[in-house]
């Protein structure tokens, strides 16, 4: 009668490559490394201003900074993801504040009436410079980079024009107090009505309706180069296409 011994478990050595890639994927993210960039800054920052820079009227100050831009920065996320690019987006603010500022002082008040009416007219004023760059891209088929760079100094131009170069500053007061004295955990009402813009306030199932236009205009856009493309070549000596075609 024989005995059947079981076999030696085999011992299991960890060599810690499963933590490694996990640390070197981490380590790979562009995020990690803007993270690490903000810490050194904030650090640096730290150092110099001591106090000053931890203080609460300062973080209330950049955070109204970054409240603009994260309102602009919402925008061109739509553009970026189709491959575009707008570098006019900071001047046709200028001049969009100027024409809403100039549109206020006209009417004059202090009341909120007269604040959303400069609002309105800030916002149409951002579309129009919108559709503008959109027509010179699509329809004269001159490169964004172009279009953008030429109306960023046309719009701050004309921002500078209207003004004569001098600060616009009679605003309704209702606009002024909405975000110098109306806070939210002693924080001003601009960052959070930022927040709201970026958090695109919209139901989920609406986000799949503005990635499904997105996805039918660039098909579109991609289709309609192509048929430009087969037409172009449609003029084209075929005794020629086809010594080229050999070649």
């Amino acid at each position: 009668m024989s005995v059947v011994t079981p076999p030696e478990e085999e011992a299991v050595v960890d060599t810690g490559e499963g933590q490694q890639s996990l640390f070197k994927r981490i380590t790979s993210l562009q995020s990690v490394w803007i993270l690490g960039v903000l810490v050194v800054i904030v650090a640096f920052f730290s150092v110099i201003a001591g106090e000053r820079f931890f203080s609460s009227s300062n973080f209330s100050l950049i955070s109204q900074n970054v409240a603009v831009w994260a309102v602009l920065g919402v925008g061109m996320t739509f553009i970026i993801i189709t491959s575009g690019i707008d570098l006019s987006i900071g001047s046709v603010l200028v001049f969009s504040s100027v024409v809403a500022a100039q549109v206020m002082q006209s009417i004059g008040g202090d009341g909120w009436g007269t604040a959303l009416i400069g609002i309105l007219a800030a916002l149409v004023t951002g579309v129009l410079w919108g559709l503008l760059n959109g027509v010179l891209v699509a329809k004269a088929k001159i490169p964004p980079l172009i279009v953008t760079l030429g109306t960023l100094s046309i719009a701050l131009g004309l921002a500078q024009v209207i003004t004569g170069g001098i600060d616009i500053r009679s605003v309704p007061e209702a606009m002024t107090d909405f975000n110098t004295y109306v806070k939210i955990l002693g924080i001003p009402t601009l960052p959070f009505v930022a927040l709201v813009v970026v958090i695109i306030g919209v139901e989920p199932f609406w986000q799949g309706v503005a990635v499904g236009i997105v996805l039918i205009a660039a098909v579109y856009i991609d289709q309609s180069r192509r048929t430009a493309a087969l037409r172009g070549a449609a003029h084209i000596n075929p005794i020629l296409a086809l010594f080229r075609r050999n070649t």
